[in-house]
């Protein structure tokens, strides 16, 4: 199926958003204390946004193949997972995420583990998640889904810019 841009944008958000709540929600449960987990202060986690647009991409033609959508989704989610880990240490010299003390890592930024439920998920958000989300979004008239990305990317930059300040102004390695 192909999307128009915006309808590509909103699709990004609400999966940044519902990346969000599983991180938060799974961290918080096991620390038995709210966690609000993420590089931006609102409600959005990107790497979840990227990651959902880019395993639609590599496996919307693949629908109907599960091996296909586990195999793509889980190598595109997992290269879009070191890159991002690389770049974070890179630019701000901290570190969100580790997975060192798993076996079959590298460089921590990634592991095998990991990487297989990218596939597991792959397959939950091509076969049973995004078909939903699609519905909804594809019911919007076009210019109300104009009017939600400009809006929604404004706020997005003013998290980001706010964000990156803060990140840069403390500079610690975890």
């Amino acid at each position: 199926m192909n999307y128009i841009l915006t309808q590509w944008v909103i699709f990004f958000f609400i999966y940044c958003f519902f990346g969000w709540l599983w991180e938060t929600s799974y961290v918080s449960l096991r620390k038995k204390k709210w966690v609000n987990r993420g590089f931006l202060n609102g409600p959005l986690i990107p790497i979840y946004g990227f990651g959902a647009i880019i395993v639609l991409l590599l496996t919307l033609t693949f629908k109907n193949n599960l091996v296909l959508i586990f195999s793509l989704g889980m190598i595109g989610a997992t290269i879009i997972e070191y890159i991002t880990g690389y770049a974070l240490i890179k630019l701000f010299n901290k570190r969100y995420w580790n997975y060192s003390n798993q076996r079959l890592n590298i460089n921590g930024h990634i592991c095998l583990y990991t990487s297989l439920a990218w596939g597991f998920f792959s397959i939950l958000l091509v076969k049973m998640i995004h078909p939903n989300i699609k519905h909804v979004v594809l019911n919007f008239p076009n210019y109300v889904i104009d009017i939600i990305c400009i809006f929604l990317i404004i706020i997005f930059i003013y998290d980001s810019i706010k964000s990156t300040k803060l990140a840069l102004s403390t500079k610690k390695v975890y």
